[in-house]
């Protein structure tokens, strides 16, 4: 793709309160999540696809996933 072309961001909460019979998205059960852990986590990974994306704009960002309680 070339630079300056806009793209979108799906960030996807793979913690849920139970497993849904017809997610197909990786998913897992937890009860509590360590939130700081799990921030350094996706921030590290946000940084390392955006090395990989120079001069791309972001447009867009969906947060999804998770089983409402």
């Amino acid at each position: 793709m070339a630079a300056g072309t806009a793209i979108a961001l799906y960030v996807h909460w793979p913690f849920c309160v139970s497993k849904c019979p017809y997610c197909d998205f990786n998913s897992h059960v937890r009860t509590s999540v360590d939130q700081a852990q799990w921030r350094e986590a996706l921030l590290a990974d946000l940084a390392h696809e955006a090395r990989l994306l120079p001069g791309r704009e972001l447009t867009s960002i969906f947060f999804g996933g998770g089983t409402p309680r």
